[in-house]
């Protein structure tokens, strides 16, 4: 599924068979311009929004991430996620396998501890006027971070390898969408057989 969209080049790539899915089809269809601008930005957004491998998959705050979007990404002033460009967000979603969903929550729990940190404040004391936080505490923390973002940072690049691999192997296998040239064929030639049978 995450597949249906592509980034190469500087720039969002829609997969012929996402438009064949309903709430793809709904945002390509409500545009009726022939370039059809607007809904590439708007399927531009929902992969930079909720696809792992976005630019912005960084960015944990909902908010922040969106206003990110539409800065990078050039969308309108005021954009904002409507009903049906968050039933297609919810519906990319849905696709996600379980270990993309644990990046995604390793990214906020590490993002998490990171403002943790970022708020301790190693100066204080406690009553006796004593280091709340020892030298041996702080760099616990630091080695500990550390392994958690190598951690993090390999499971991530395991993932994305198995995504791309995922991809070109479907394609090797003939495991294809309708809509590419040899899907079609190959469609229409098992209905075919069956049609004759």
């Amino acid at each position: 599924m995450l597949n249906l969209f592509q980034y190469k080049d500087n720039e969002v790539i829609v997969c012929p068979e996402a438009l064949l899915l309903e709430p793809i089809k709904k945002i390509w269809n409500r545009d009726k311009s022939k370039n059809k601008k607007t809904a590439m930005k708007e399927l531009g957004f929902i992969y930079f929004y909720a696809d792992p491998r976005s630019d912005y998959n960084y960015i944990t705050n909902e908010s922040e991430k969106i206003q990110s979007i539409v800065r990078g990404e050039g969308l309108s002033i005021g954009f904002e996620i409507d009903k049906d460009l968050q039933t297609a967000i919810d519906f990319y979603n849905s696709f996600k396998s379980i270990p993309v969903k644990l990046v995604e929550t390793l990214l906020q729990t590490a993002q998490k501890y990171n403002n943790y940190i970022n708020e301790l404040d190693f100066n204080e004391r406690d009553a006796k006027g004593r280091p709340l936080y020892s030298p041996n505490a702080i760099q616990s923390m630091i080695d500990k971070s550390g392994d958690y973002v190598m951690k993090y940072l390999d499971m991530e690049k395991n993932i994305f390898k198995k995504l791309e691999e995922d991809k070109y192997r479907a394609r090797g296998q003939k495991d294809l969408g309708i809509a590419d040239n040899d899907g079609v064929e190959f469609f229409l030639n098992n209905n075919n057989e069956e049609n004759n049978e």
